[in-house]
């Protein structure tokens, strides 16, 4: 499961900004996994119907409202709208991008090359994970929370 390499710092914002407890920052997140690992196989099919670009162009954009709107919710505001709501749609738009980018990647190389395909994938997520972590990180510690 590749998770969005920002959604590693909002654990951290619940705690610091939202006074939660570890244990309610993870189960605030639950959501996420649930509806993820409910509903991929669904997306698959959704991009064997449709065609895989419309869920990568949509679901990408879903989780970038999604983190907006965690980061101006409130940190008095209710869970239901300013966590639970962004959290959804992390999730809802997580789950439509997955699946169709995987077949877009694996479809693009013959079989022959699809080990290589698959790996050139995920180490580019990774990389790309790692410099989101590493930039996030550093603009949320130079943040001041007032």
């Amino acid at each position: 499961m590749r998770c969005p390499a920002p959604f590693f710092l909002v654990p951290y914002t619940l705690i610091s900004v939202r006074g939660y407890t570890a244990a309610e920052a993870g189960a605030a997140l639950l959501p996420f996994g649930l509806i993820l690992g409910l509903f991929s196989r669904q997306a698959g099919a959704l991009g064997d119907r449709v065609g895989t670009r419309l869920p990568i162009i949509v679901g990408p954009s879903i989780v970038a409202l999604s983190f907006a709107a965690l980061a101006v919710t409130n940190a008095g505001g209710s869970y239901w709208v300013g966590v639970f709501g962004p959290v959804m749609g992390l999730a809802i738009g997580m789950t439509i991008t997955v699946s169709p980018l995987t077949t877009t990647v694996m479809n693009a190389v013959g079989d022959q090359q699809s080990g290589v395909a698959s790996g050139i994938s995920n180490a580019a997520a990774r990389v790309a994970g790692l410099l989101a972590v590493a930039i996030s990180g550093a603009l949320h510690a130079t943040h001041r929370w007032a």
